[in-house]
């Protein structure tokens, strides 16, 4: 099992501790029409193979950039279509929405769930707008993330944060081996013994997540670029 640089490791208490903090809001003139950012590719179609482990329990996960954009907040927004399989059964699909201004900044703008009931998924009730009861568009991945900087945003029941943690690391995953990675703390305040550790690969997007009980690679490409 590959293991995460000693440096990504240690970072986190650094981030912890230091960098901006700020929840930032975007307006419908911010976002910009083919904009991207070089570590969360939105071409739509684009898709992506992960696999891993939750405990013991095996995990599949299946990414696709949605070919429709959703106005939310007088923003056009693309979705990101994650559908998870625990031992190989039907888990949870999510639809989580994203827009990229001029700068290349990420912000998120919302988010649906859906629970495999076992016969179809049904909606849960955590999803949430930018716009609606409170909710608001935040800036998810800068477009120049700078190590030591944070985020925060957003969550129907909590804050959620994002920690810059290194714009320089290196992995090596079942899809292939990546260098000049950006490696991010991803923590909801009200889980803070659960945060997630990812790391992006420049012009391929996520290729590794890990957390205290477990983690998931990217195992290739399903779809087109």
């Amino acid at each position: 099992m590959n293991r995460l640089p000693l440096v990504v490791v240690c970072s986190i208490l650094v981030a912890a501790c230091s960098g901006s903090l700020a929840k930032s809001r975007i307006g419908p003139r911010d976002a910009a029409a083919g904009a991207a950012n070089e570590y969360f590719p939105l071409s739509p179609g684009r898709a992506w193979l992960y696999a891993g482990n939750d405990g013991d329990v095996v995990i599949t996960e299946e990414v696709v950039v949605g070919d429709v954009t959703r106005t939310i907040d007088g923003v056009a927004c693309t979705a990101l279509v994650k559908e998870t399989r625990r031992d190989g059964k039907a888990d949870h699909l999510s639809n989580e929405w994203f827009a990229v201004d001029g700068d290349g900044n990420v912000w998120r703008f919302g988010e649906e769930s859906f629970e495999w009931d076992g016969a179809a998924y049904t909606i849960a009730g955590d999803a949430w707008f930018a716009g609606e009861g409170g909710a608001f568009a935040w800036l998810f991945l800068p477009g120049r993330p700078v190590p030591g900087d944070s985020f925060r945003g957003y969550g129907p029941e909590h804050d959620e944060r994002v920690d810059i943690l290194g714009v320089e690391e290196a992995v090596a995953v079942p899809a292939g081996a990546f260098a000049r990675c950006l490696a991010t703390l991803e923590v909801e305040d009200d889980e803070p013994d659960d945060a997630d550790i990812v790391l992006y690969a420049p012009g391929v997007g996520r290729v590794l997540e890990s957390n205290p009980t477990g983690r998931i690679e990217l195992v290739g490409p399903l779809g087109g670029r």
